[in-house]
């Protein structure tokens, strides 16, 4: 008998054990890669929260004494808020782990009411105190959840 025109019995088996194994390690090698870029990926959200912490802190301040000038002077007010609009907008590509990158969206639109009421104000639109204090609060509070 030609061994070559039979295979054993024993070798379709083989095959679906030898297949089963290399699916097996190829699973696991995928895990690995997908645990080691969940561990670069936690690294680079660290080093953004390091480089990128004294910049929101800054952010809230210039915040706080916008909201503060809206009364005084709305206009200045305005343009330090659009600044910190586009100062944001930059910290976004840098925040890209959550609860980082949540929580900046969540401060851009905070900032966005509080824009929009010193736009109104720019414009002579008699300011609600209480709603500027809260949109001031607001952008403090999703600020402070970036690092």
């Amino acid at each position: 008998m030609d061994p070559v025109a039979r295979p054993s019995p024993l070798a379709r088996p083989a095959r679906a054990i030898g297949g089963a194994l290399i699916a097996a390690a190829l699973t696991a090698s995928l895990v690995g890669c997908s645990a080691l870029g969940d561990v670069v990926g936690q690294q680079v959200g660290s080093a953004a929260c390091t480089v990128g912490s004294g910049v929101i802190k800054q952010t809230a301040s210039d915040v706080a004494t916008a909201a503060a000038d809206v009364k005084v002077n709305p206009a200045a007010a305005l343009a330090s808020l659009q600044a910190t609009e586009a100062a944001l907008a930059v910290a976004a590509v840098s925040f890209t782990e959550e609860p980082a990158a949540s929580a900046i969206v969540s401060a851009q639109a905070a900032l966005v009411e509080l824009t929009t009421i010193a736009t109104d104000a720019s414009n002579g639109v008699a300011i609600d105190e209480q709603a500027l204090a809260a949109a001031a609060e607001n952008v403090a509070k999703q600020l402070s959840g970036v690092c």
